[in-house]
């Protein structure tokens, strides 16, 4: 009787053994990731941005890993002169393999001419390291443009109007009158094809414009051809006038104030500079060796990347850019970039490209937990119904006890 009970004892134990399910943990360390890309031709201005054409591969007979999706992350329709295609490639290992890291040298990523790809960025996005996201970067695009001809720029009223061009960031539009240069202004957006001269029309004569395609900080199509002209009487220049409450800087003729040299200038005394950086009373700007000044977009200048606010002037702070935030520190407005930094005491991640990091972030064999306001989590968090501890520093508590007496398991959980 009693060997009965044993035996069905033992029975039990098997079937409830088999009934636990097993949890499969990634033990196979995958030591290179080769990717291989090809483009069917060479991408130019205009083109349209898709996957079509593009051919990306695991150039490997024996990988323990395969790819899930890719696509461009650039913004817009079309390519633009100048562009760099970014290409997000989402990786996931198989069976029991797991992605041993992130660094540049533990990528082969090869293609043809036409794609030129190589390696700007890995993520590991789960905590088994079994899911990652490469970004690669494609041949620059350096090809197309569209000059407006005659035909495709005109008056309307005071504003001088011209026809789109996808293929650039934006244009530059000098206005003249009687045939002299009277000022040269940015347009920063490819879609807005207009830009009111009226508070520049202040003196009498026949004014007239043109304009060239913008695709980089250095880089313009050809000036288009002169506009009709626009006669504007005395009367009429001394109502535009009135409208004008510009004072020198950006934007502002070659001979106008502002800037070193005049009021508010940093040399007093000199005449104004042909290039480089400029200040005034309102702040900082920079003038190019043609006279123009950027206005309302990212410019890299002696190795470091600044923003020009819509005035012209350089920005400083916090900046919200094509839906991520950017730092520009407050003393010289170097954008912050790949690491971290600290603002009003508190602790930011910046990525390479200088976004703002959220989400968790491993460095290293280190956890850290960057709120949705960018933030470094510190002491208990809860992130997915899930409670997390992170130290003073950000890092997160695994396998330990923490000051207040939870225990949380090796993923960071609290379990008790």
């Amino acid at each position: 009787m009693k060997r009965f009970k044993f035996g069905a004892l033992l029975l039990a134990a098997a079937l409830l053994t088999a009934a636990v399910p097993s949890v499969a943990w990634a033990s196979d360390k995958i030591d290179k990731v080769r990717i291989e890309i090809n483009l069917d031709k060479k991408l130019e201005a205009g083109d349209p941005i898709t996957t079509s054409g593009l051919d990306v591969s695991v150039n490997d007979t024996d990988a323990d890993y395969d790819i899930i999706d890719y696509n461009f992350i650039n913004g817009g329709d079309t390519w633009r002169r100048g562009d760099t295609p970014m290409l997000v490639i989402d990786l996931e290992a198989l069976g029991n393999s797991y992605f041993s890291s992130t660094s540049k040298s533990y990528f082969s990523i090869t293609g043809n001419s036409n794609a030129s790809p190589s390696f700007e960025d890995a993520d590991r996005y789960d905590k088994d390291n079994t899911s990652m996201e490469l970004t690669v970067n494609l041949r620059r695009i350096t090809s197309g443009e569209n000059t407006p001809g005659s035909d495709e720029i005109w008056w309307d009223d005071n504003e001088a109007c011209w026809e789109e061009d996808l293929s650039g960031k934006g244009y530059e539009v000098r206005l003249y009158r009687d045939g002299s240069l009277v000022t040269t202004v940015r347009v920063n957006d490819e879609e807005d094809t207009s830009y009111d001269f009226t508070s520049k029309m202040t003196r009498r004569g026949d004014y007239s414009f043109r304009v060239r395609t913008r695709y980089s900080s250095n880089s313009y199509s050809s000036w288009s051809d002169f506009s009709e002209e626009n006669y504007v009487s005395s009367s009429d220049a001394e109502d535009n006038e009135d409208s004008d409450s510009s004072s020198g800087g950006p934007g502002g003729s070659s001979g106008s104030s502002g800037g070193p040299g005049v009021s508010g200038g940093s040399n007093p005394g000199t005449s104004l500079p042909s290039s480089g950086w400029m200040l005034n009373s309102y702040g900082w700007w920079y003038r190019f060796s043609d006279g123009t000044n950027p206005a309302n977009s990212w410019q890299y200048i002696n190795y470091n990347w600044y923003f020009f606010a819509n005035t012209g002037y350089m920005h400083t702070g916090w900046l919200n850019w094509n839906n991520s935030w950017y730092y520009l520190k407050p003393g010289n407005g170097d954008m912050v970039h790949s690491g971290w930094y600290p603002v009003n005491n508190v602790w930011y991640y910046f990525n390479t490209n200088g976004t703002m990091y959220t989400g968790w972030l491993q460095l290293g064999n280190t956890w850290y937990y960057l709120l949705p306001n960018g933030v470094m989590a510190t002491g208990w968090n809860n992130i997915n119904e899930v409670w997390y501890y992170m130290d003073a520093n950000g890092v997160m508590y695994a396998n330990a006890w923490t000051p207040d007496g939870h225990y949380v398991n090796a993923s960071g959980a609290r379990v008790q």
